[in-house]
């Protein structure tokens, strides 16, 4: 289901030709489950990444564990049961986009379209046509969403099993197999990404039974200008939190930082003891997990993390 704003992205790349991010944000995906005949109950999945290149190649990804139905321990269940994060933490949408098609349409206009691109979720690949509505909000921002909802049929992309394992621990009569999904995606013309090199980039494997870890870097400013870097995600987490440890009296607090600033030639540390970033709602994780370093003004540094070991 994830993979699915993915394909909005594709009306969204004839723009312009240059390269646009996904505004994790402003941006919103749900749909729709119905069980026992007639009841319906709306979910989304609050970490979405993506972008398009200036060549038309449009990358998306869904967190799988950043599903959201309001009950914990539902979430948990579709978590374990249906999506299997710990084997398959994301899905993703990958396609190859024309540059020309809406290119020049006026601030304001809204142009309807139809798209195809590739599902990936789990083992399946699923070819997915989609009917979109493309509204040029500014220069710099467009607002791809559904026309229509788009019914994904749980056979096609491989969660047939998970829904009866959801509805055998739940007592329920039925789960039905069509799930119907709609989105708004806001993209923004991407900014050119801030001056850090980073190094020694990895991520700690989660405490077994926790769903949070911390994830530690280092960060260089190769550049001219002070840098501001004011968040992180990934679509692999909930939320990241940028964090530091404060001394108060006999006791170390961890304080969240609203940003940190890093001046030219400088390099800070985020390392155990010190400034790290929290993550939350994680299960197991890859051996590379990607982040994205973000900076004020909206600059995005994509940076593949490492996992390690508890010790």
């Amino acid at each position: 289901m994830r993979t699915l704003f993915g394909l909005f992205l594709l009306a969204l790349a004839p723009l312009a030709t240059a390269a646009w991010d996904l505004n994790g944000e402003l941006s919103s995906l749900s749909f729709v489950s119905v069980k026992a005949g007639n009841v319906g109950e709306v979910h989304r999945f609050r970490s979405l990444s993506g972008s398009v290149t200036d060549d038309g190649v449009v990358s998306v990804e869904i967190g799988l564990a950043s599903v959201d139905t309001l009950i914990p321990i539902r979430d948990e269940r579709m978590r374990e049961l249906l999506f299997e994060v710990a084997q398959f933490p994301s899905a993703s949408v990958t396609a190859q986009v024309s540059v020309e098609d809406v290119l020049g349409a006026p601030i304001g206009s809204v142009v309807p379209t139809a798209n195809e691109g590739v599902l990936r979720l789990k083992t399946s690949e699923l070819a997915v046509t989609m009917q979109l509505s493309v509204a040029r909000l500014s220069a710099d921002r467009v607002m791809v969403s559904s026309a229509q909802p788009v019914v994904v049929n749980a056979a096609s992309v491989g969660l047939v099993a998970g829904i009866e394992k959801l509805r055998e621990v739940a007592g329920l009569p039925s789960i039905s197999n069509a799930v119907p999904v709609s989105f708004v995606l806001v993209f923004d013309r991407a900014v050119p990404a801030p001056s850090l090199s980073i190094d020694n980039a990895r991520v700690r494997e989660p405490i077994p039974g926790q769903d949070k870890t911390v994830a530690y870097f280092s960060a260089t400013n190769t550049g001219d200008a002070a840098v501001e870097l004011v968040a992180a995600e990934s679509p692999l987490a909930r939320a990241v939190e940028l964090h530091t440890n404060v001394r108060d009296g006999d006791m170390v607090r961890m304080r969240r930082l609203d940003k940190m600033t890093i001046a030219p030639g400088e390099t800070v540390h985020f390392a155990p003891g010190g400034h790290h970033l929290m993550v939350f709602g994680v299960q197991a994780l890859p051996e590379s997990v990607p982040f994205e370093l973000i900076t004020a003004g909206g600059g995005r540094l994509r940076v593949a993390f490492t996992r390690v070991g508890l010790g």
